[in-house]
């Protein structure tokens, strides 16, 4: 998942305006506060949206396979929601555009399209160790995950936002002016 989502952002085309955002010039850390923040956040995000999936689904009485194929479902699908949140720091992912990076688009339709496969594909029950997910589980777990997801990435943002201003208000003013 990782690897295909990093290919993604190698093909990202560059934000308006990132030429003339100001550098924190050769002293500035690559992983300073604000990006470890950023990193550590968005994984307890998904880790408790994975993990509220996966006990739902033992609350509901699931068979056990189904609730890991719950948790698993919910694990693709947050990964790739955050990965088209984290293209850009500055915009929301309608202001990036859903179409505008074909590599990370192919990425998730090749990971919505492995999951489907293992699940709705009895030959690779087996060796996958999954069965078969009933549809409209698979699609509310989808739409569950991006909503929790999406509300949690735009909370975040705002706390960062008055958290780390110094970190924001030069690229803001910068994005703003372009």
């Amino acid at each position: 998942m990782d690897l295909g989502a990093s290919a993604g952002f190698v093909a990202e085309p560059a934000e308006p305006g990132i030429i003339s955002r100001k550098s924190g010039g050769r002293e500035e850390k690559v992983l300073d506060r604000p990006v470890v923040a950023r990193v550590l956040t968005k994984g307890t995000v998904l880790f408790a949206v994975v993990t509220g999936v996966y006990l739902s689904a033992l609350y509901l009485g699931y068979p056990f396979v189904l609730v890991q194929i719950c948790a698993l479902s919910a694990w693709i699908f947050g990964h790739i929601v955050l990965a088209y949140f984290s293209r850009s720091e500055e915009r929301m992912v309608p202001g990036t555009g859903f179409f505008g990076n074909k590599v990370i688009n192919l990425w998730g339709l090749a990971a919505i399209g492995t999951l489907l496969a293992g699940i709705y594909i009895p030959a690779l029950h087996a060796p996958l160790n999954l069965g078969t997910l009933p549809p409209e589980v698979l699609v509310s777990i989808a739409i569950g995950v991006s909503v929790a997801i999406a509300i949690a990435e735009g909370v975040r943002r705002l706390l960062f936002r008055r958290i780390y201003p110094r970190t924001y208000q030069s690229r803001t003013d910068t994005v703003n002016a372009a």
